[in-house]
């Protein structure tokens, strides 16, 4: 592989933890409105979430990166969905938490899901390692799916 696309591994990180990073400080201070929630049983602290998320942006960067740089006719269209899925997730937070609309969040959560599930399967096409490190950020978001309406319930 070239220097070119090495360097692209880099960009994908920073702009992609950027989009995270973006929609957080679009979302007012997380941290304590997630704290003042009324929270359903399996909820972790809110600690756990400024660790987890960085990690799943990274995951998601080289994701990316195995696909972009695949020589696989297949790579342009799998990167379709991801760019859907990545602009789900950055309007979730100012959704949910900057403006308390815990029911169109989690519409929006749900239809991340689905279209996290159509990009993993795209990817899968592509290379086989960027759908395993998709993986762990899919089961983040169904389980995030989980906290969302159950804490629509309970607010």
């Amino acid at each position: 592989m070239n220097k070119k696309k090495w360097f692209l591994l880099p960009i994908f990180i920073v702009v992609i933890e950027g989009l995270g990073y973006l929609s957080a400080v679009l979302s007012g201070d997380v941290g304590k409105k997630y704290a003042a929630l009324e929270l359903p049983p399996l909820a972790p602290p809110g600690k756990v979430f400024g660790i987890v998320w960085p990690i799943l942006y990274l995951l998601l960067a080289i994701s990316l990166y195995l696909v972009v740089t695949s020589r696989r006719a297949e790579r342009r269209l799998a990167v379709r969905p991801f760019i859907a899925a990545m602009a789900l997730n950055f309007i979730w937070s100012p959704l949910f938490f900057g403006l308390g609309l815990f029911w169109a969040a989690a519409l929006v959560i749900i239809l991340m899901d689905f279209v996290t599930a159509m990009t993993l399967r795209a990817f899968a096409r592509v290379k086989a390692a960027s759908a395993w490190l998709l993986a762990p950020y899919l089961l983040w978001l169904l389980f995030a799916t989980y906290l969302n309406i159950s804490i629509a319930m309970l607010n």
